[in-house]
C-alpha cells in the first residue's frame, strides 16, 4: 500500500474505548451540550469535520442504525393516535423560547397560563386533554378545559421538579369548550412542551348491565358486567361503583365484571346505579337496577253495580241482569221483583222469563249478601237497579 493511502489514527485511538449500547430513546437531562430541561444548549458537529477518519464502512453503519431507529419512531408514532397536537409556536401566553437546535415550549410565571384553541372536529374527536410540561421546581400546576373566559374540568395539583404529564377527561357541555391550557398557581415558571389530545376509555359500543336475584333463604345479589371500554387509554385505574338509592350508600372499587351481596332497605324501592369511574372521577357509562320492598298498596275498592234490561220476543218478556264490583270469594245473589209479585231469587249475573202486567211495569233487581239474609233482606243489600217494560 502506498504511503500516501494510509491513515494516520494515533491521534485518535491513544486511549481505548469500548462500545457501548445504550437506549437511543432516552433523553440526556443533563450532561455537555443539555441544560436543565433536556434541551441542546450549544454545540453542533457534521461529517464534514471528521473527513480525516470517517470512511464508507462507517458511513454504512450510520445509516443502518439511523433506518433501525426511525423506523421504530414511526412505529411508535403509528401505534399512538392523537386527536390533536399542539406546539409551542401554535400556543398562546407566557413567552415562546426557541432554542439554537430548533427547540422551543412556552414558558410562563406564576399566576400564568398558557393555552392553544381547538376546533370542534378536534374536541368532538377527543376523550382526554392532555399537556407535557417541565418544571425548575416543584410548583402547583392545573390543566383547564373550556373558554378564554372562564374554564372548567380542572385537574392539577403539587408537582415536583421534572417533566410530567398531564391528562383531563373531557366534561359533558363540549359546546362550551375552544381551548386547553396550563395555568401557574404557585411555584416556579412552566415550561410548555406541547398539548395533544387522546381517545376517550369507551368505544361507541361500550355497555354495562347489571341484574338482581333473591336466593331461597330471601338474601340478594347483584351480577354486573360491562363491554366495550378500551383500557389502554385510561389515564387512571377503570373501576365500578355501586349506588342504592334508597340509602345513598356507595361501594367504590368493584372491578368491571362480578356479583356481590346486597342488603336491601326493607320498605323501599332499592334503585342500584352502577357506574364506571377512572380513579376518582365519574365517567358517563352507568346502568341500574332494582329491588322494590315498598309496602304493597291494595287496588283501590270498587262500588258494586247492577243493571237491568227487559226484552220482548214474540209474546213472551225476558229480563237480563249484569252485576261488577262484587269482591273475589263473595257469597253474593240477586232478587228480582215488581210491585205485587214474586221475588225471584238467582245469581248476580242472570236472566229469566218474566209475565208482566198490562200496562206499564218497574222491574226492580238486588244484589245482596247472602252471608247476612238468605232472602235478600234489606241489611244485606249491596246494589240495585231497575227497568220498565210496558205491554
Amino acid at each position: 500500500m502506498d504511503q500516501k493511502d494510509k491513515i494516520d489514527l494515533s491521534s485518535v485511538n491513544k486511549t481505548k474505548k469500548q462500545f457501548k449500547l445504550t437506549n437511543p430513546f432516552k433523553k440526556n437531562t443533563a450532561g455537555p451540550g443539555r441544560d436543565q430541561f433536556g434541551q441542546f444548549a450549544s454545540g453542533g458537529s457534521s461529517l464534514r469535520g471528521k473527513s480525516k477518519w470517517m470512511n464508507w464502512k462507517v458511513l454504512a453503519i450510520a445509516v443502518v442504525l439511523v433506518g433501525i431507529v426511525g423506523g421504530f419512531y414511526v412505529y411508535k408514532s403509528n401505534a399512538t393516535e392523537y386527536t390533536f397536537t399542539k406546539y409551542p409556536s401554535q400556543m398562546r401566553g407566557g413567552q415562546l423560547v426557541t432554542k439554537s437546535g430548533g427547540a422551543s415550549y412556552r414558558v410562563a410565571a406564576p399566576r400564568e397560563d398558557v393555552f392553544a384553541t381547538l376546533s370542534k372536529s378536534e374536541i368532538s374527536r377527543t376523550g382526554y386533554f392532555c399537556t407535557h410540561f417541565t418544571l425548575s421546581q416543584d410548583s402547583d400546576i392545573s390543566i383547564n378545559v373550556g373558554q378564554e373566559i372562564g374554564s372548567q374540568a380542572i385537574k392539577g395539583g403539587r408537582y415536583t421538579k421534572g417533566k410530567h404529564y398531564l391528562c383531563v377527561r373531557k366534561p359533558p357541555n363540549v359546546d362550551q369548550i375552544d381551548r386547553v391550557g396550563v395555568f401557574v398557581q404557585s411555584g416556579s415558571t412552566v415550561y410548555v412542551d406541547t398539548f395533544y389530545g387522546k381517545p376517550g376509555t369507551r368505544s361507541a359500543d361500550a355497555s354495562c348491565k347489571i341484574s338482581t336475584a333473591q336466593a331461597t333463604n330471601g338474601t340478594y345479589t347483584a351480577t354486573w358486567n360491562s363491554g366495550g371500554i378500551d383500557l389502554s387509554a385510561a389515564e387512571e385505574p377503570l373501576t365500578m361503583r355501586l349506588k342504592n338509592s334508597a340509602t345513598g350508600t356507595e361501594t367504590p372499587d368493584l372491578p368491571l365484571a362480578g356479583t356481590r351481596a346486597l342488603a336491601p332497605k326493607a320498605g323501599a324501592n332499592n334503585v342500584y346505579t352502577m357506574t364506571l369511574y377512572e380513579g376518582t372521577e365519574a365517567t358517563d357509562l352507568t346502568c341500574t337496577t332494582n329491588i322494590n320492598l315498598s309496602p304493597t298498596t291494595p287496588p283501590p275498592a270498587t262500588t258494586p253495580s247492577c243493571t237491568l234490561s227487559i226484552a220482548k220476543s214474540g209474546t213472551s218478556y225476558t229480563a237480563s241482569w249484569l252485576s261488577s264490583g262484587i269482591p273475589a270469594g263473595s257469597n253474593w245473589g240477586s232478587a228480582l221483583s215488581r210491585p205485587g209479585g214474586n221475588t225471584a231469587l238467582g245469581a248476580t249475573t242472570g236472566s229469566a222469563t218474566i209475565v208482566p202486567p198490562t200496562g206499564t211495569t218497574t222491574y226492580t233487581l238486588v244484589i245482596y249478601d247472602k252471608n247476612i239474609s238468605s232472602t235478600g233482606a234489606m241489611n244485606s243489600w249491596k246494589a240495585t237497579c231497575a227497568a220498565n217494560v210496558t205491554k
